[in-house]
């Protein structure tokens, strides 16, 4: 009787231990517990949890979660990426690991942040430019905060890029500024994120005005000749003063266009006789001359040896023949073309005669009686002489010219 209940105690002991072994609970863990990822769905500390305990099925019911892979082995690891978050607000979802050999399951907490408010930053603000269009400090804007486009209403004002990203730049510029005023425009940039709109102020200076003091021409005197297909035109060049003068507009005329005209400074030959170009600045009418002869042909120039004193007669027959005293117009031709200047005292306007008289001291030409021996048609340059005699000489000269077939 004792054997038989000893093998009963052993064999009750036996179940007993069979029993304990069925009824173990299977406990999983999951580490981390946590994962946090910014707005953008970078994650924070990292996006791997790692399951022991048991193999184990991961899912979660957040659209915006993704589990790689979604079940594993004891002691296996599952990554959990998420999309961006384009919401206002922060926001929270979970991942569920659940153990193939029980009930048993564990949570992870997933969290993602809200994305940082739409912004919009300009930088610089304003731009500065010099009347003919130089930036004085750069002329490139960069936009920070948000994707955006920009538009200006000023015509004068020209953008190189109407929109660009997050972080991108556009470059300003300006047509010359010709107004006799500073003035104002501006860019205005909007964020397509709808976080409003920046201003790009752009101020352009006044042109600096330097006045005009006077105008030259490169010629003061020329002599033109109808059948010189070489002389029969010139161009006169006239230089405003000075040089940084701001209106440098110029008109030209003449004083008789029946004999010669004047577009742009191009002189042409009308007809034989006597006119003045003249060339005057549009800021303070300053005016410049060039006294024109215009002749159909051409002529030379030799000097007539008389002796003793000299009157109007005998300066008539004093050249050779084939040669001749020269008409009042070949006189200031020849004293202003062929012998350099006539002088400050000289002008081309008043009428010449031969038969006038002129002091050899004073200069320019001085009209006078008619004269039996004198010393006439010196100007200020002795050259200019055409006909003269000194009051105590026996020698006296004449200016004799050939006319020349072109």
């Amino acid at each position: 009787m004792k054997k038989l209940f000893n093998f009963l105690a052993i064999a009750f002991a036996g179940v007993f231990t069979i029993g304990m072994i069925a009824c173990t609970e299977v406990v999983i863990n999951t580490a981390p517990a946590s994962l946090e990822f910014d707005a953008d769905g970078v994650a924070v500390t990292g996006a791997s949890v790692t399951v022991t305990g048991s193999d184990w099925n991961a899912t979660s019911t957040e659209e915006w979660i993704t589990i790689t892979p979604a079940s594993g082995a004891d002691g296996g690891s599952f990554t959990v990426s998420v999309t961006a978050n384009t919401g206002a607000a922060a926001r929270n979802g979970s991942v569920t690991v659940t153990s193939t050999s029980g009930d048993d399951t564990k949570t992870v907490a997933i969290s993602q942040a809200a994305p940082e408010a739409a912004s919009l930053t300009v930088d610089p603000a304003s731009l500065e430019f010099d009347a003919d269009g130089t930036a004085v400090d750069g002329a490139s804007v960069t936009v920070t905060g948000s994707a955006w486009s920009a538009i200006s209403t000023d015509e004068w004002i020209t953008i190189d890029s109407a929109s660009g990203a997050d972080g991108e730049s556009f470059t300003v510029s300006v047509d010359a500024n010709t107004g006799d005023e500073a003035r104002n425009g501006s860019v205005t940039v909007t964020s397509t994120s709808g976080a409003g709109t920046k201003t790009v102020d752009i101020s352009q200076n006044a042109p600096v005005v330097v006045d005009v003091t006077g105008v030259e021409l490169d010629d003061d005197s020329a002599h033109l000749i109808m059948t010189d297909e070489d002389r029969n035109t010139m161009t006169l060049t006239a230089t405003v003063l000075p040089a940084e003068a701001t209106n440098r507009g110029i008109s030209w005329s003449s004083s008789a266009e029946s004999v010669a005209t004047v577009v742009d400074g191009l002189v042409t030959a009308v007809a034989p006789g006597n006119c003045v170009i003249t060339v005057t600045t549009d800021q303070g009418d300053f005016t410049e001359d060039c006294a024109i002869i215009v002749t159909e042909h051409g002529f030379i120039i030799a000097e007539a040896n008389l002796p003793g004193t000299m009157d109007w007669d005998s300066a008539q027959t004093a050249c050779p023949a084939g040669w001749r005293v020269p008409s009042g117009e070949e006189l200031q031709c020849m004293c202003r073309t062929y012998h350099h200047d006539a002088g400050e005292g000289a002008d081309p306007s008043w009428p010449i005669d031969l038969s006038y008289w002129s002091s050899s001291t004073a200069p320019g030409i001085f009209g006078g009686e008619t004269g039996a021996r004198v010393n006439f048609y010196t100007l200020s340059d002795p050259d200019c002489t055409i006909a003269g005699a000194m009051m105590n000489s026996q020698q006296s000269y004449v200016r004799c010219i050939q006319d020349v077939e072109e």
